[in-house]
């Protein structure tokens, strides 16, 4: 996603029914429930890892990069919190996370990647970086709550040695050509493990991180439908016995090789915004020159000097529709004249002609 075609969108959202969600809730703060609100201030303490212990005993993050003014991103909220409530189970290999963006300063770029927003990141702990879940292209309103998740998954999947370890759980098809090859696969240390047979590595993947607690004890290794072991889809848990063979025993598992609806009850912020008509909503002057003053103080520095001229055409846009007050209205031109017989301007440069201005 473009800059120029992100905050075209913002603006837009002001006329949207999507303006309720653009008022901040609880001064800028948004309250988080199941996924961690994490900040500068804690986040060395919750994702970091300690250094009188293992990296790789630490978990992933799966963190949803936010800005508080941004209503399309707050679309997403209601997802990320399902997610998170979702994957409470997993924490020994995977938490979920939010960071606000919105909180960093113009010097601030260690945490906040330069992109549009929303953005989902993966932690990994063995780089202490993060890297892209999905491009946040690939999400759309007819996102479901469990795409975002699956996508995560697969793109964590991929990266897993590098970034988690080699006891990452989820592991690669194992393919016996009969019962003695499996019995050779399986470490001779385990005593008991399942087999998930199925062609789908989502499905494995959520099987396996929702036995978290046991996998390490009980590890489940994935065979293709077509094998030579198992004559059908399903779990089989195993076992060796004191003679050193393995025993296989199918078990129910109808639902879990089902396809993965996460909550079927949760309805994102933008269907909601749908069936309520603009006329009802009647943003005041005042909440739409606060969303505006949000955008110009705590986001446009981050684009600074790197996408000047994205920064005035989005400016020209804003001022040539802008619904708000006379006040911010003179503000947004006296801005563009400033702006247009430069040709480059840092976010220092920005944030003084503001303060000199006294006008936001």
């Amino acid at each position: 996603m473009q800059f120029s075609y992100f905050y075209l969108s913002i603006v837009f959202l002001l006329f949207s029914s999507s303006w309720t969600y653009v008022v901040n809730e609880q001064d800028g703060k948004w309250s988080w429930s199941n996924a961690k609100h994490l900040t500068r201030s804690n986040w060395t303490s919750s994702l970091k890892a300690n250094n009188n212990s293992s990296k790789i005993h630490h978990a992933v993050w799966f963190i949803y990069n936010y800005l508080n003014y941004c209503g399309y991103c707050k679309r997403f909220k209601p997802i990320w919190e399902s997610a998170a409530q979702y994957a409470a189970g997993w924490s020994r290999f995977i938490k979920i996370g939010a960071y606000d963006c919105a909180s960093e300063s113009a010097s601030e770029h260690d945490i906040c990647q330069d992109d549009a927003y929303p953005q989902w990141r993966i932690y990994c702990p063995l780089t202490n970086s993060t890297q892209l879940a999905f491009d946040s292209d690939r999400q759309t309103a007819d996102t479901k709550p469990e795409d975002i998740l699956i996508w995560s998954i697969k793109k964590m999947n991929k990266i897993a040695h590098q970034c988690y370890g080699k006891s990452w759980p989820i592991r690669d098809v194992i393919e016996p050509k009969n019962i003695d090859d499996l019995n050779n696969l399986i470490p001779k240390r385990i005593k008991q493990f399942q087999l998930f047979v199925s062609d789908d590595i989502l499905l494995y993947s959520l099987y396996v991180l929702n036995n978290s607690k046991t996998v390490s004890q009980e590890p489940i290794y994935r065979l293709a439908v077509k094998n030579s072991i198992t004559q059908d889809t399903g779990i089989w848990k195993g076992m060796k016995n004191d003679d050193g063979q393995i025993s296989l025993e199918q078990v129910n598992s109808t639902k879990t090789t089902d396809q993965f609806v996460l909550n079927k009850k949760v309805i994102s912020h933008a269907n909601q915004s749908l069936e309520k008509k603009i006329g009802s909503l009647k943003p005041t002057l005042t909440d739409i020159d606060s969303a505006v003053v949000w955008m110009i103080k705590n986001d446009l520095h981050r684009k600074l000097p790197k996408l000047f001229d994205e920064v005035k055409a989005w400016l020209n846009v804003v001022y040539t529709y802008y619904p708000g007050s006379d006040n911010m209205h003179n503000f947004l031109h006296d801005l563009i004249n400033f702006m247009s017989n430069r040709t480059t301007l840092s976010s220092n440069e920005l944030k003084h002609y503001i303060d000199s201005t006294s006008v936001i």
